[in-house]
C-alpha cells in the first residue's frame, strides 16, 4: 500500500506533527496494532507492528518538503485487510492533517 499526501508546512513542520499524532494515531486502532515499534533516520520514519495478533508488518513514512509518503507492504496472508486499512488510514490524514 503506498499513500502519498500533501502537508502544506515546512518539513521540519511536517515531522513534529507525525511525531505528535503517531501515539493519537496508535491509538486510534487499539487492540488491533501490538508490538509497535519505530525509529527516525533523518527524514523517514521505519516502523513495525503486528496487525491484529496475526501478521508483521513493516513500512516507512517519508517527510519531504511538499508531502507525506506512507510505503506500507502487505504480506499474501494480510492481503484481505489491505483495502480496509488504506481506507482508515486515508480517513484518518483527512481528519488529521492540517
Amino acid at each position: 500500500m503506498k499513500i502519498q499526501r500533501p502537508h502544506h508546512m515546512t518539513r521540519s513542520e511536517a515531522r513534529a506533527w507525525v511525531d505528535e499524532k503517531l501515539a493519537e494515531m496508535l491509538g486510534q486502532f487499539g487492540d488491533r496494532a501490538s508490538d509497535v515499534s519505530y525509529e527516525w533516520t533523518a527524514d523517514r520514519l521505519m516502523f513495525q507492528f503486528r496487525a491484529a495478533g496475526m501478521v508483521r508488518l513493516k513500512g516507512t513514512l517519508d517527510v519531504t518538503d511538499t508531502d507525506l509518503r506512507l510505503d506500507l507492504p502487505f504480506p499474501l496472508l494480510a492481503r484481505g485487510y489491505q483495502g480496509k486499512a488504506e481506507a482508515e488510514i486515508t480517513a484518518w490524514l483527512d481528519d488529521n492533517l492540517p
